[in-house]
């Protein structure tokens, strides 16, 4: 089993991507991550006559990083279904292509048909061999797969049976599952390889934040439990009312006010750089939010109300005198 090298592309937000040659890029004063894709490869043959087998692959943090969630997955097969022979001698007659099914399997369970067999509605009619082909399963695809050609197995990249954006969202970490299988007895399904590409993204949003907003530099005595507060910077393009004030968290420690308080959030609303954009200004004990002596940042975290996560870091100075 072979491992292809990964390879990084930009995107231009974290649904609708676009690649460009730069490693990130910021718009407003939002921060959209790098992308990455990469493919694995099994190509350790197999035979299955009236039956299935499998073949895996599996991505690790050395493939996505850990954190990157699945934005685009494609998958080439390369396959012969052979007619009364072997795989080693392949017939050319009667090798009833409806019998043939294909399957992935993500690491969280999730299962895509790429091919039906005959025990449902068949996605490939035909029997005449047409000899060893490859086939590229990708959403994007003008066709479906099994519509042109009347049918016959034909090697191109086609749209699946049930589309791969299933997989969209979820961490492409672990063990991904092929199944090739064959309804039929005499006429052999011949496994050769499989290519699997999956593009991951980082969803985190960069923001940027003021700690100690009108402070330079951003002096914090990590051993007091007195206040600090943080403000995340609103702009044209980022409205800081869209943040979930229950997820905010500033190092370890979380707000010290209640903002899901309606007075109390409407107070913490503020245009701290008065650049006429609403500011969420949240405040955190000291000796709370984990600061060591040398530290130079400190970051704060929290989620929008659709579920994806923000960051912010800025610059901080920590009093260590005992």
């Amino acid at each position: 089993m072979t491992n292809s090298k990964t390879k990084t592309v930009i995107r231009l937000s974290t649904i609708s991507l676009l690649a460009i040659s730069l490693l990130s890029v910021g718009f407003g004063n939002t921060q959209y991550a790098a992308a990455t894709t990469a493919t694995l490869t099994n190509n350790t043959p197999g035979v299955v006559d009236f039956s299935s087998d499998t073949r895996t692959v599996t991505f690790t943090n050395a493939d996505i990083p850990v954190g990157e969630t699945i934005t685009d997955v494609d998958i080439a097969v390369d396959f012969e279904k052979e007619g009364n022979g072997s795989c080693v001698s392949p017939g050319i007659f009667n090798d009833f292509a409806s019998e043939i099914s294909m399957s992935l399997e993500s690491p969280a369970g999730t299962v895509v048909n790429l091919v039906f067999d005959s025990s449902t509605v068949a996605t490939y009619v035909g029997s005449q061999s047409v000899g060893q082909v490859v086939v590229t399963f990708d959403d994007s695809a003008t066709d479906l797969v099994g519509t042109t050609n009347g049918g016959i197995v034909t090697a191109g990249t086609f749209q699946p049976e049930e589309p791969l954006s299933a997989f969209n969202d979820e961490s492409p970490q672990g063990l991904w599952t092929f199944t090739y299988g064959d309804n039929g007895f005499g006429d052999h399904l011949c496994f050769n390889q499989f290519d699997l590409t999956i593009e991951a993204v980082d969803t985190t949003i960069e923001v940027d934040i003021d700690i100690k907003p009108g402070s330079d530099p951003n002096s914090i005595n990590i051993r007091s439990m007195g206040l600090v507060p943080v403000a995340i910077l609103g702009s044209d393009t980022f409205d800081v009312t869209n943040v979930d004030v229950t997820t905010l968290m500033f190092g370890t420690a979380s707000p010290a006010h209640d903002l899901t308080d309606s007075d109390t959030y409407d107070e913490h609303i503020q245009d701290v750089n008065d650049d006429g954009f609403d500011d969420l200004v949240s405040h955190y004990k000291q000796k709370e939010i984990g600061i060591a002596c040398g530290d130079t940042e400190a970051t704060l975290t929290a989620d929008l109300l659709d579920g994806t996560t923000i960051e912010g870091t800025d610059s901080v100075n920590p009093k260590c005198k005992p």
